[in-house]
């Protein structure tokens, strides 16, 4: 069992379709463990249209605090449809979207985000505050791309990549245990950059850690 079980998911939320297809896949995948969710929108004054442009006066503190609790009870009601079996809770909290989210995973059993909210540009793969919270936060976090709200247990594979020093453990061991509560296959990738010369250098550099990250693979499904 990792440090991560039997805390609550938390699926941050702007109102966008796709953090609404997070809060479903949130609801599916504490179905699955038997976790509570948090559902948390962040806040803040936006930005203007224009440079030094003034702010429209109805703009106060408390009417972008009660839009974003707005935002949170209808995700709530986006995660509690799926799983009215599964407890469900929702916060508005000021400041900036991708350092409160990552303040807010300690302590949670994951982070759920889509990979873009409102704020992001339709050509990037994945938005900032999703880059953000995924580089940094202090547990295991979801990403969830658009037509995929629905499939958390589906899976038939889990894709774990591994680098070869002790860190890979916890990757590695989140992952058999996913896999083991999915019914699901692990697959583990090890990749490396080629170096510049001497090749022959470069290549027992990268057979020694294949074969590290091969061993710990090998002792994570025999242990």
């Amino acid at each position: 069992m990792t440090e991560y079980e039997n805390r609550p998911i938390m699926v941050g939320v702007d109102g966008s379709a796709g953090s609404l297809e997070a809060g479903r896949w949130a609801a599916a995948e504490a179905r699955l463990h038997a976790f509570p969710v948090r559902v948390v929108c962040v806040y803040s004054w936006p930005a203007p249209q224009m440079p030094l442009a003034p702010l429209p006066s109805d703009w106060t503190e408390q009417s972008l605090r009660s839009a974003a609790e707005e935002v949170v009870a209808a995700a709530v009601d986006v995660v509690r449809a799926p799983a009215p079996d599964v407890g469900v809770t929702g916060s508005a909290i000021p400041g900036l979207a991708a350092s409160k989210l990552v303040e807010a995973s300690r302590g949670m059993g994951m982070v759920v985000v889509g990979h873009r909210g409102h704020g992001g540009l339709a050509a990037q793969r994945l938005g900032s505050v999703a880059s953000k919270v995924a580089a940094h936060a202090h547990g295991p976090v979801t990403v969830v791309r658009p037509g995929t709200g629905d499939r958390p247990g589906r899976e038939d594979t889990i894709l774990v990549g591994v680098d070869g020093p002790p860190a890979s453990d916890a990757a590695l061991g989140y992952a058999f245990e996913e896999a083991e509560r999915r019914g699901a296959s692990v697959q583990a990738l090890h990749s490396w950059q080629a170096p510049g010369p001497p090749w022959r250098t470069g290549m027992v550099r990268r057979t020694e850690h294949s074969r590290e990250a091969d061993g710990r693979c090998t002792g994570m499904t025999t242990a």
